[in-house]
């Protein structure tokens, strides 16, 4: 495992934004909303990679206000790194993240 570093930035409520476009293979996550972000934001994924899930909304997904972290550990099922997308209910606002991907 290796660890991958990153920040995203929703410039535009309602307009999903992609973590990382790869597939590579994340086995665990830490994502932390900035605390000086001005509203929540919305983890998920996209209708555009995957018909069959709803998109990640600028009011619907995993939210997270201002400052929260989550973290998610799938062990020996892991995902592709580009299924991983963020949503904002206002402009400008930034998710941290650490993701662990296979080597």
């Amino acid at each position: 495992m290796r660890l991958l570093y990153g920040t995203t930035l929703v410039g535009v409520p309602g307009t999903e934004v992609q973590l990382l476009n790869s597939d590579l293979k994340v086995a665990g996550y830490q994502l932390k909303a900035r605390a000086t972000n001005a509203g929540a934001l919305y983890i998920g994924g996209s209708s555009t990679v995957d018909a069959s899930i709803s998109s990640v909304a600028s009011s619907y997904g995993l939210a997270l206000a201002p400052g929260d972290i989550t973290e998610f550990s799938v062990g020996p099922f892991m995902f592709p790194a580009k299924d991983l997308w963020v949503d904002a209910a206002t402009a400008n606002d930034l998710l941290d993240w650490v993701l662990a991907v296979e080597h």
